[in-house]
């Protein structure tokens, strides 16, 4: 396997050099192994033991990702997607609770960040149908320090892993807009239009989000309907019920027209993908 030169690329680009970064920071991450050979992988496996985390260092939304269960799915991973433009991660595997955070900065400044909580039985792939608003003072003293370090300016998309135990645990950062974006924007946080007040030197007003800790949310019907069809005997009551709940918001204003016309237009592609498939 040959590798890139390290030079070319910056932590907020490679997952692996994000782990780096915050090992320095003190920031607890899972045990992971940045290989670079082959026999680098199955010596990383034997040491990591079964299940691991095989990633790709520069994917996204759970592409290139493989929770591997045996040494030979990794081996089949690491021989599909062999490329010299990217290199491989291999992370120990840890159950828990993901905790996504929509952050914004300027300067190596964090000027908003909001916190989501998404169980693992709700995850699909990258995306997930159901969060709840999580308070994270303590993530966010450690986002502002890697954005400190990497005087980053625009959005980040961090990933934690909240672990049996109430540990806390970075397993990835991206340099985008987060998934999650159109959470805080339901809850006041609008922060394309800071972003776009830092370009034109305006002072970005990140407002307060006017949501409680815990207060639960879904995020959108495509994703609910394909969380649904892959166990719909099972999960029609919670989606049901989630529906019938005033309580649970449900992440399109009913004034935002363009919002609410994309999530039915995702909503109708994700039937016609599910029939498509057999259900």
């Amino acid at each position: 396997m040959v590798l890139p030169e390290r030079s070319s690329i910056t932590a907020a680009d490679d997952k692996g050099l994000t782990m780096e970064l915050a090992a320095k920071l003190g920031i607890p991450c899972p045990e992971t192994l940045l290989p670079s050979s082959i026999a680098e992988v199955d010596a990383g496996v034997e040491k990591l033991g079964m299940p691991c985390v095989v990633k790709l260092r520069r994917g996204s939304g759970s592409a290139g990702v493989l929770i591997a269960h045996t040494a030979a799915e990794v081996a089949e991973f690491v021989e599909a997607r062999q490329d010299k433009s990217d290199w491989l991660i291999l992370q120990a595997y840890r159950p828990g609770a993901l905790v996504g955070v929509a952050a914004v900065c300027q300067q190596g400044r964090l000027i908003a960040s909001q916190s989501f909580r998404a169980e693992d039985r709700h995850l699909i792939g990258g995306s997930v149908p159901y969060v709840t608003s999580a308070d994270g003072p303590k993530i966010s003293e450690r986002i502002a320090a890697i954005v400190e370090a990497l005087h980053w300016e625009g959005p980040l998309d961090f990933d934690f892993l909240e672990a049996e135990g109430g540990e806390l645990l970075l397993i990835e950062l991206n340099p985008r807009f987060s998934g999650t974006t159109i959470l805080p924007y339901r809850i006041g946080l609008d922060m394309p239009r800071m972003l776009v007040d830092c370009a034109f030197g305006r002072t970005a007003n990140p407002n307060t989000a006017n949501v409680s800790a815990g207060q639960r949310f879904r995020t959108g019907l495509e994703y609910e309907l394909i969380w649904w069809g892959r166990d719909h005997i099972r999960r029609t009551f919670e989606l049901v019920a989630n529906w019938l709940n005033p309580s649970v918001l449900y992440i399109p204003r009913w004034s935002d027209s363009a919002l609410l016309f994309g999530q039915v237009r995702s909503a109708a592609k994700a039937i016609v993908r599910f029939h498509r498939s057999g259900g």
